[in-house]
Formats: structure tokens, C-alpha cells, sequence
């Protein structure tokens, strides 16, 4: 390949069993207009449901676009990683490109200039590390629920007015390649929500960027291995992420919004386990939450528990918020 089509862009997809989502979000890649070249590597984790084929007649199709990377799910290497944290990292580590663009196989792009424009602006601001864009939620057969998820009071976030605060979509993150860490944590192979861990990592390198204009669809559905799991697990584990973020970054402005955000989840999964009568992981939670409080002289969040007593009528671990939330 000549320095002349070695592609700026890499556009990382992961997939697993998502074969009713899968073509419309390669498609969704290959309409983008870009005035620079740009490759698609996308993961296959072992799909059984025809993922894997269709992802191979993609790659046969577009050889000048995509690499294919066929993983094996009995892959010895992935032994004590969460199930698809061998995909995501060994996909990235793929990505020839100088900005990486991340999207899951049951997500897709709308706006077929969206990676021009990111790019751009990354490319003309090197002060950012990671910008991402506004997005609107579908449901299985694609009709729209949510017209525009994200509304913040500014456009720019330093590492520290970022992490734990911010929730960008996977779906429209775009980063630079050389702000991934050299060597992850040995925390980061296990938890769950390693999307939200690695865009806290990039956010040290640089400021991060919302553009608000809606550029991709959001798909909300109870299929996969992520997306069946129930809302209360949802919530564990992000929990269990905010606890390893929390042994990992240095800055007490950040570890504050950490604990900050540790503490409303303990609160969730108080209110509904006690409103749904699940005694016993009421009281395991209960005992947690106090040992958090103690260790880190946190206080409960008064704010929260007032507003839910105001709005009984509204489960705050509501399938369609706990989705959006933990899988951004």
C-alpha cells in the first residue's frame, strides 16, 4: 500500500451474533464520503447466527475496504477477560489509521459525511484527543423512538470535566491512535464497560469534542450478549468499572466524579431492589453502599432519593435507559 491510499480513518467494528443488525451497519460505513481513504476492520467473535458469513461476503465484496479478522471464542488468550474484550482490544490493535472510529455490529452511521467532518475537525484541532456526536435511538425494526439523546451546556470538555460526567455513544466516538494507552490495567481485561473506560484513558491525552448533530442510530434490543443481560446486572457492572477507573486514575478532581457517580448507582440499585421486594441483594447492597460511605466519607444523595419519591410512576432502571446508559 502507498503513503497515498494508506488510510487516515480506521473505522473498528466488533460484532457477535448480530445478523439482523450487521448489514446496515457496514453499509452505513461504506456510504461515507470522505476526501481521504479509510479502512473498515471489523471483529468477528464466533458468530453461530450467520454474522460471520455475512461478514465474509463483505469482505470479499470490498477487499480494498475491509479486513476481516475471524476470532476464535476458544481462543486460550482469553482466559480471565470479559467475554468480548479480547474482540474489542485485538481489533483495535488492528486499526492501521491515524484516528480510529469505533462502532458496534448492531449500531449504525445516518449522516454519510459524518467521518469527513470528524476527522476535520480532529485534523485542525490537535489540542483534542476524541470528539463524538449527537445520536437518536431505534428499536429492533429500525423506527425511531428518540429523535436527539444528548443535550450538554458546553461543547468542550477538559480530562477532568469529562470522565465519570460524559457519556459520549460509542457509535460516534472518534480518537487519535496514539492516545491509547501503551499497556492497559490489568483491571481493564475484566470489567464490562470498557468502552467507558478507554474514552476516560484517551481523555488524558487531550480535550474531547461534542458536535451536536445527530450522525448515527442507536439500536435498543433485547438480543445479544450484552443487550439481554438484565437492567440490575447493567448497573453492577458499571459499578465494577467505576471501581477499577477509580483505582486507576490520579487526579482527585476525577476521583471525586467518580465517587460521585458510584454513589447515584448505589442509590438506583437500592430504590428498585427494595421497589421490585429483592430482599436479599437489598441488604448485600445496603452493606456495600455502607462500606463505600465510610471509606470514602460520601453521604447518601438526598437530590436522588427526593426525586424518585416525587415520580413513583418512573422505574429508573427502565430497560430502554439502562441500555442507553451502559452501552454508549
Amino acid at each position: 500500500m502507498t503513503a497515498a491510499n494508506f488510510p487516515l480513518a480506521s473505522i473498528r467494528i466488533i460484532t457477535y451474533q448480530n445478523a439482523d443488525f450487521i448489514r446496515r451497519c457496514i453499509d452505513s460505513v461504506l456510504m461515507q464520503k470522505t476526501t481521504f481513504p479509510f479502512e473498515i476492520c471489523i471483529g468477528e467473535d464466533g458468530s453461530t447466527d450467520g454474522t460471520r458469513e455475512t461478514c465474509m461476503e463483505y469482505a470479499e465484496n470490498y477487499p480494498e475496504k475491509i479486513r476481516l479478522f475471524l476470532w476464535d471464542r476458544n481462543d486460550e488468550r482469553r482466559k480471565g477477560m470479559a467475554p468480548s474484550r479480547f474482540n474489542f482490544l485485538n481489533t483495535i490493535s488492528q486499526c492501521r489509521g491515524k484516528y480510529i472510529a469505533l462502532l458496534d455490529g448492531d449500531d449504525s452511521w445516518t449522516d454519510k459525511n459524518k467521518l469527513q467532518e470528524q476527522v476535520t475537525f480532529l485534523e485542525d484541532n490537535p489540542e483534542f484527543a476524541l470528539c463524538f456526536t449527537n445520536i437518536r435511538l431505534v428499536n429492533q425494526s429500525g423506527n425511531i423512538t428518540v429523535k436527539s439523546l444528548l443535550n450538554y451546556k458546553t461543547d468542550e470538555f477538559t480530562h477532568e470535566s469529562f470522565v465519570a460526567k460524559i457519556s459520549p455513544p460509542t457509535l460516534t466516538t472518534i480518537f487519535r491512535k496514539n492516545a491509547l494507552p501503551l499497556n492497559y490495567p490489568d483491571e481493564f481485561y475484566k470489567v464490562t464497560n470498557a468502552d467507558m473506560f478507554l474514552k476516560s484513558i484517551i481523555s488524558q491525552s487531550g480535550k474531547v469534542k461534542f458536535i451536536n448533530k445527530v450522525t448515527g442510530n442507536k439500536c435498543l434490543h433485547g438480543s445479544g450478549v450484552y443487550a439481554g443481560t438484565s437492567p440490575f446486572k447493567k448497573e453492577e457492572n458499571k459499578l465494577k468499572t467505576y471501581q477499577a477507573m477509580l483505582k486507576y486514575f490520579k487526579s482527585k478532581k476525577v476521583k471525586n466524579n467518580i465517587k460521585s457517580a458510584m454513589n447515584i448507582i448505589y442509590a438506583k440499585l437500592l430504590f428498585n431492589y427494595l421497589k421490585q421486594r429483592k430482599f436479599k441483594p437489598f441488604f448485600n447492597t445496603l452493606s456495600a453502599t455502607l462500606r463505600f460511605y465510610t471509606l470514602n466519607l460520601q453521604a447518601p444523595p438526598i437530590k436522588f432519593f427526593y426525586a424518585q419519591l416525587r415520580n413513583k410512576k418512573s422505574s429508573i432502571l427502565s430497560r430502554e435507559k439502562v441500555q442507553v446508559e451502559n452501552h454508549l
